[in-house]
């Protein structure tokens, strides 16, 4: 593999991460399986040359950026999924207390009769 070679490869990784990046700031989750399999493959063809140190700080960095993007992704999406889980919970009734300090159970309206703004 020649000099060429490895820029093409590198430059070709850098314009990966950089997609990779724009699709998790859309929330264009569907083409990031795309970009996994094009990444490894660009990986693996980099991790068998020689390349400058510079340009591997770069790719770490973007790497790094990345992997924080994931992580706020997977959050945020297991917050929606909490959320939503607890929307289909029935929730508890009210309680409160009658004139004469006794407790009281009110029923609540199901799901189907709470409309949501």
């Amino acid at each position: 593999m020649g000099f060429f070679d490895v820029q093409d490869t590198h430059e070709a990784l850098e314009d990966l991460l950089t997609r990779e990046r724009a699709a998790i700031l859309s929330g264009e989750y569907e083409r990031l399986e795309g970009l996994a399999v094009e990444k490894e493959r660009l990986v693996n063809a980099l991790a068998k040359t020689r390349v400058d140190p510079d340009v591997l700080t770069r790719l770490r960095e973007q790497t790094e950026r990345n992997g924080i993007l994931y992580d706020a992704m997977r959050a945020g999406i297991g917050s929606a999924l909490d959320r939503l889980r607890a929307m289909r919970e029935p929730r508890p009734g009210l309680s409160t207390y009658d004139q004469s300090g006794q407790k009281t159970e009110m029923a609540t309206p199901s799901s189907k009769e709470v409309r949501r703004a």
